[in-house]
């Protein structure tokens, strides 16, 4: 992926937990390359969601263009990723701002440029709930 930052590509958006060997045999393959013989079978979908990404006939994986491909797959799997923590949290923690998800505002490393300064399109949403951090005994 030529066209595709070290950045870009070594994103939260594009880290999934696979043992060494099956990385090893994915290799540069695409995904729907390497995807297509599990596709039917019965556990997939099951362990697609659990991976929070995208899977459906409309995700990005099954595209044969790598870079329009990889871009929209990192946009699909931020929305995501953010609502699992929503839920998780019980509260929305992310909001979309100016209409999308923006996955270049989850990234490893420290904040920059807008990021730093809070302007970034992904941010916490306080104004619904606070978090109650303190412990609670029984």
């Amino acid at each position: 992926m030529e066209d595709v930052s070290h950045r870009d590509y070594n994103s939260l958006c594009n880290i999934c937990l696979v043992v060494a060997e099956e990385n090893q045999s994915i290799g540069a393959k695409s995904p729907w390359r390497y995807l297509a013989p599990f596709r039917h079978k019965q556990y997939f979908a099951r362990a697609m969601r659990r991976h929070l990404l995208p899977y459906k006939t409309d995700s990005a994986l099954w595209l044969a263009g790598v870079s329009k491909a990889f871009r929209e797959f990192r946009k699909q799997r931020l929305r995501l990723i953010c609502q699992e923590f929503d839920k998780q949290a019980g509260m929305q923690l992310f909001r979309k701002e100016r209409g999308s998800w923006r996955p270049d505002d989850v990234r490893g490393g420290a904040p920059s440029g807008r990021e730093a300064s809070g302007q970034g399109n992904i941010q916490p949403d306080t104004t619904k709930r606070q978090i109650d951090w303190s412990f609670r005994h029984n």
